[in-house]
């Protein structure tokens, strides 16, 4: 690994038995200088540092089962090294808050991730989708202001920040846009099909740093798309 990669952290978990993924991006910097390393260092910080920090949102019907760290980003262009996503078993361990009456799994909350209020561009800001929350955390379809206060303490305490590693790495929490990453190996990439010209990004940075969070006050949804399962029984009319 090198420093200035950017590493994709998939934190893999059930909700009310459906499958669902949390994505965190990170970039290395200072890096162990081992190949390989930094993957297999982040998944273990992550899973010290981080995961309690998320079980503590986390109703305990949400089922941690593992962590996957990939390369999303070389620092340095010319390495052309194959690196394999590195997994890291988490036991199947259980959000810590005791069972109460759930939300339909799709309610989510929304935590926005910003460098700052004056970069808030669409290539410079994130959004994750929390879920795991109870009833009682909302009132009429707003959050309440604990459980608020409950999430984004864990991002600020736990998530944004250096990560030191076991090797001696450290990681910085950000927002990756894959968009500006592609225009900035081809100026001509247009990302919406060239029915709106693109703002005059090239050259910008795809990876920020993030040290703004705030949370969206109103329960929202989300959508969730499963990974096709090839041994799934498959109910026919046979009749």
């Amino acid at each position: 690994m090198a420093l200035d990669d950017v590493l994709k952290v998939d934190v893999h978990f059930t909700l009310q038995g459906n499958p669902n993924v949390y994505c965190f991006n990170y970039v290395v910097s200072i890096s162990s200088g081992i190949p390989g390393q930094d993957e297999v260092d982040l998944n273990a910080v992550f899973n010290t540092d981080i995961i309690p920090g998320i079980r503590l949102w986390s109703d305990e019907t949400v089922v941690f089962h593992c962590l996957v760290t990939s390369l999303v980003k070389r620092g340095d262009p010319d390495d052309d090294t194959v690196f394999a996503p590195k997994v890291f078993d988490l036991a199947n361990v259980l959000g810590l808050r005791s069972v109460q009456e759930a939300l339909p799994g799709q309610c989510s909350a929304v935590v926005q991730t910003f460098k700052s209020l004056e970069d808030a561009g669409p290539r410079l800001r994130g959004r994750d989708f929390i879920t795991g929350l109870v009833e009682a955390d909302q009132a009429d379809g707003e959050w309440s202001q604990a459980t608020a206060d409950l999430v984004l303490n864990v991002y600020e305490t736990a998530i944004i920040g250096d990560l030191a590693g076991g090797a001696g790495a450290t990681y910085t929490y950000g927002n990756y846009s894959a968009t500006q990453e592609a225009e900035n190996n081809d100026p001509q990439f247009v990302s919406n099909g060239g029915a709106v010209p693109d703002p005059p990004t090239f050259g910008n940075n795809p990876f920020n740093d993030v040290t703004i969070v705030r949370m969206v006050e109103s329960v929202r949804t989300q959508r969730r798309r499963q990974h096709e399962d090839a041994c799934a029984i498959l109910l026919l009319n046979e009749t």
